[in-house]
């Protein structure tokens, strides 16, 4: 993962918010190398000054201040921001909310590839670094059952191991190795979210996915898929995991050179991994 370039113009997305089911906006434009920040009505913050949360429904980031200022459902605007390696823009939200569009990270990463002025990854400002793990870091859920590790590598890339009681999503696996902007869009962005039948009463009850619907989510039934076009990809539920993981990956605020692999991880033990290497980069115990 490298933030190597950033925009020639700005872009615009605008559509309902997954929760809050509102009408919402973000417009995403180059700052003239100023980092990656995210704000409303000019006023911008940088990723790394956020404070991540997340229920496993969602990623949203946080930030102090008078007034205080939250953004909900990130994650797939940062996965493709982070997939085609952009750097150096400032996303300005309307509504406190990303836009779902459809569900993946696919619009957003179409429009801003289109937009897109690349330099080389080395014109980087040196000061903003890369995170290189020396040793494997790793971090594990309450229960032991889920885990998500950075070890050094040559080369970034995410593995992620889905596992679900459900037999229809089931156990699979997915590797990608970033860098390449072209494979991001077409073997990863276009996974969408995914939710059980099951569990979209409770989702309802607790005020949230209020703008969910089978034009945004794949929705598994006991019996099959109530989607009627089907999966994009014969392991979409998979691939949609990494589309998550590289979008609260980009909190982290700089670049992972690292494999990270994730075992039956969610969008709360993502965020607890980035506040984890947000720490050991503070402390200087790695940077490259």
């Amino acid at each position: 993962m490298s933030f190597g370039g950033s925009l020639r113009h700005a872009v615009e997305f605008s559509g309902t918010g997954l929760h809050s089911g509102e009408s919402v906006r973000v417009r995403v434009a180059p700052n003239g190398g100023k980092g990656i920040r995210i704000g409303s009505g000019g006023r911008f913050f940088a990723l790394e000054q956020g404070i991540p949360n997340g229920d496993g429904r969602g990623s949203r980031v946080f930030f102090p201040g008078d007034p205080p200022f939250q953004v909900l459902t990130v994650e797939h605007l940062f996965a493709a921001v982070a997939g085609l390696g952009i750097g150096d823009i400032d996303m300005d939200v309307e509504g406190g909310e990303i836009p779902v569009l459809d569900g993946s990270a696919l619009p957003f990463a179409e429009m801003l590839y289109e937009a897109r002025e690349m330099s080389p990854a080395d014109s980087r400002s040196p000061e903003r670094g890369c995170l290189r793990p020396f040793a494997p870091i790793v971090v594990t859920g309450s229960k032991g059952d889920r885990l998500i590790t950075a070890s050094p590598a040559e080369t970034a890339r995410v593995t992620y191991v889905l596992d679900y009681a459900h037999p229809l999503v089931g156990t699979s696996i997915f590797s990608f190795a970033l860098g390449d902007a072209e494979a991001f869009l077409s073997e990863v962005a276009g996974a969408r979210t995914f939710a059980l039948l099951s569990e979209v009463e409770g989702l309802r009850s607790r005020g949230l996915a209020k703008g969910g619907s089978l034009e945004n989510t794949v929705v598994v039934g006991d019996d099959g898929l109530l989607n009627p076009e089907g999966l994009r990809f014969p392991d979409e539920y998979v691939r949609h995991k990494v589309v998550d993981l590289l979008g609260d990956l980009l909190l982290l605020g700089m670049p992972l050179h690292a494999h990270v692999v994730a075992l039956r991880a969610g969008h709360a033990l993502h965020l607890e991994f980035v506040r984890r290497l947000r720490r050991l980069a503070a402390a200087a115990h790695f940077r490259g």
